[in-house]
């Protein structure tokens, strides 16, 4: 039974993804908006009283920086996930990776962080 719960982990650290997605964002926005409040209370646009917005093109590079950050941090996770699941027989993905556990010295009930460990030392000087 308990190899039913063996991807749990490497599914919950997946959801990180959005996680950290949209804290850049946030972060980002309202940094922006700090620095157009600023500007604006420095001028005459600040006597309106209207609050700062986005454009949709700050909007758009923002989730765009947001999307590659998030994507950059879980990218790791998400090829090992993959590279765990290429044990079966007769997939296109394994026939790609068909060497797997002579490269990285796969085994079988191998956790995530373990196998990600192995190919990150294999590769860290590679690029």
């Amino acid at each position: 039974i308990a190899s039913l719960w063996s991807g749990l982990v490497p599914s919950l650290l997946l959801c990180t993804n959005p996680s950290i997605h949209f804290t850049v964002f946030d972060t980002l926005k309202s940094s922006i908006l700090q620095r157009k409040s600023a500007a604006a209370s420095r001028s005459a646009e600040g006597a309106k009283g209207d609050e700062p917005r986005l454009s949709m093109g700050e909007a758009f590079f923002i989730g765009l920086l947001a999307k590659f950050a998030a994507t950059i941090a879980t990218y790791p996770l998400i090829r090992a996930k993959v590279m765990l699941m290429c044990n079966g027989k007769g997939t296109s993905i394994q026939r790609e990776e068909s060497n797997i556990e002579e490269r990285y010295n796969f085994r079988r009930g191998d956790t995530t962080l373990n196998f990600g460990g192995r190919v990150y030392d294999k590769n860290a000087g590679s690029g």
